[in-house]
């Protein structure tokens, strides 16, 4: 489980590679689904990420939510 701030592509690049090929997931806070087509073509991400197991991002984005 990763909690990543803004980054650039190459900062990601192999750790992603990783992380897609064992069934990882990658997204934002917001629970929006990284596109890596956008992310290559904008070569930065402007919000903060989630990365690691379905379940686990799941799970702490619960947890890193704001009660309002």
């Amino acid at each position: 489980m990763a909690l990543i701030p803004r980054s650039q592509v190459w900062d990601l690049a192999e750790g992603l590679v990783l992380l897609l090929h064992n069934g990882g997931v990658l997204e934002c806070i917001d629970g929006t689904p990284v596109s890596i087509e956008q992310l290559i073509k904008d070569r930065q991400v402007q919000d903060v990420m989630l990365a690691g197991r379905s379940d686990v991002v799941c799970q702490y984005r619960e947890w890193l939510t704001p009660i309002s």
